[in-house]
């Protein structure tokens, strides 16, 4: 197991009562008082007498206070901050307070515009905030960043303009994310944020940057945005017992973009930079158009010491979503106990040291939206430095359209390499297919239980003890040949890759191979596990 920090801060953080004298309680209802100082439930304020108090009377937040927004509100809001820090004994919270559904921080601007024809079936209005998502009528409408919108790219924002794909004059209600973020923290320590519903960011729901100590739980985010949650150069975050959703469900058909997997929808969890010691547990993501959990950075420092443990991911609703991808510098991270299932294109497993145990991935599908076989349960990747040492250990992948799991070489780099990488104890089932069909004939399929492809740059491997289970033999592509589980097992150490392969099987023995059981891992994983 990789050991951190993390348990230490739960201890020190999380679970501490905060009590002040000085500490205040700021309630803030869409129907209170202009006029008051918002420190009681009986005398609550606007959020417009709230930022006047920010604002004019240079109110500050200070350790120990809370902000509480009444349950069953909506709030047109965007929070920013700069080194706004609590203590590790009184923490900064923004909360829920009252009876009925957790409030809403939401940055959807509803309008009512009138259109200028542009010809060709494009109407414009101008809009001078970037927006991410657009509905009319309430419908969500399909993003392109192609020059010419279709029925199948209705819309774009460029130069200040939203354009709009439509054969007759648009009409009736627009609504748009018009706020960047809806809370923004930067330099900050020590922060609460529970029981809301936050979503509609242009870019993001929430943004944390250069900044520690944070506490993010029970609490609805993402629904509208163009992502979740943004991580930067951060570290001792708990994200834990969320539904992390982009309320997204379009189904797009290629080509939509230059880059065709964009949907105007990214990722769950994005953490960017240096991040470390984050944990990400008990959470449902849903329907992310890129990750549910996306980690990525060249930083020396790298996205390290991270878990991210018993997570419900699905994307069954749209046409491209993958659960968990993380490349470059990430290392020493340890994903472990989460339940996949219904995803549209394969998991990342790249960067380096990383443990990724006890996961059930079930049903992956292949995109429209992009080239080549994507539908693997898993795939090993030189994408932006070398993929080494990782360990990718009892873990039950099943009902993939592509491999189970695939090294994939792409070729751009020529000094990073795919090497000494431990692939053991795997439970494979029904993973790829035989064969294809393609403009109408049958051809034999590369991407089975196992793929590696015969690449100088793609060596060392270890596969131990993994079990596969197909109604066909062959269920293994090993450097240009198609074998059987007894002719891969014959290819140890004696060929010049290093590759080390042993004790494979096509007998599955759930105490030696695979996750544990299925449905207890699923049942304990996500917002509703029992503790």
């Amino acid at each position: 197991m990789i050991r951190t920090n993390i348990s230490l801060y739960l201890l020190s953080f999380a679970l501490i009562t905060v009590s002040s004298v000085e500490a205040s309680t700021y309630y803030i209802d869409s129907n209170g008082s202009d006029k008051t100082d918002c420190k009681s439930k009986e005398y609550a304020c606007t959020l417009k007498q709230f930022n006047y108090l920010k604002s004019n009377l240079e109110l500050s937040l200070i350790a120990g206070d809370s902000v509480a927004f009444k349950r069953g509100q909506r709030f047109y809001i965007s929070l920013n901050f700069n080194n706004l820090n609590g203590t590790k004994k009184q923490p900064i919270s923004f909360l829920a307070y009252g009876d009925g559904e957790k409030p809403i921080l939401t940055g959807i601007k509803k309008i009512y515009p009138e259109w200028k024809n542009e010809g060709n079936s494009h109407w414009s209005i101008p809009l001078d905030v970037r927006t991410s998502r657009v509905w009319h009528n309430g419908e969500e409408q399909k993003y392109a960043n192609l020059d010419d919108l279709s029925k199948e790219a209705i819309w774009r924002w460029k130069d200040k303009k939203l354009y709009l794909y439509s054969v007759s004059k648009p009409k009736g209600e627009l609504q748009v994310n018009s706020k960047y973020y809806i809370m923004n923290f930067k330099n900050s320590s020590y922060i609460n944020i529970e029981d809301l519903d936050i979503r509609g960011g242009t870019n993001a729901s929430i943004k944390i940057a250069n900044s520690r100590c944070f506490n993010i739980k029970n609490s609805i985010i993402g629904k509208n945005s163009g992502y979740g949650i943004v991580i930067k150069n951060s570290n001792y975050i708990v994200v834990k017992r969320n539904t992390i959703d982009a309320n997204f469900k379009l189904i797009y058909k290629a080509p939509i973009s230059s880059k065709k997997e964009n949907q105007g929808v990214h990722d769950g969890i994005d953490m960017r930079g240096e991040v470390s010691n984050i944990e990400i547990s008990y959470n449902d993501f849903i329907n992310w158009g890129h990750a549910g959990f996306m980690a990525t950075t060249k930083d020396p420092n790298g996205i390290s010491y991270n878990r991210i443990h018993h997570n419900y991911f699905t994307a069954k609703d749209i046409a491209y979503g993958r659960a968990i991808g993380y490349s470059g510098n990430s290392h020493h991270n340890e994903i472990d106990h989460n339940y996949i299932e219904k995803i549209q294109t394969q998991n990342q497993l790249n960067g380096h040291d990383n443990y990724f145990h006890h996961n059930v991935i079930d049903d992956v599908k292949d995109t429209e939206l992009k080239k080549g076989q994507q539908g693997n349960g898993i795939s090993i990747e030189d994408y932006a430095l070398s993929t080494y040492n990782n360990r990718i250990t009892y873990n039950t992948i099943e009902n993939t359209q592509g491999a189970g799991i695939a090294f994939i070489a792409l070729g751009k780099h020529t000094t990073e390499q795919i090497f000494s990488n431990t692939i053991s104890h795997n439970y494979f089932f029904n993973c790829g297919s035989e064969y294809i069909m393609k403009n109408g004939k049958r051809y034999k399929n590369r991407f089975r239980a196992i793929y590696l492809p015969h690449y100088s740059d793609v060596k060392g491997q270890s596969f131990y003890d993994n079990a596969i289970v197909s109604d066909f033999n062959q269920t293994i592509y090993y450097r240009k040949e198609y074998l059987t589980i007894k002719e891969f097992n014959s290819k140890n150490r004696i060929n010049k890759n290093g590759d080390k392969i042993k004790g494979n099987s096509s007998i599955f023995n759930p105490n030696t191979h695979g996750a544990g059981d299925k449905s207890e891992i699923k049942r304990e994983a996500g917002v509703d596990a029992p503790f």
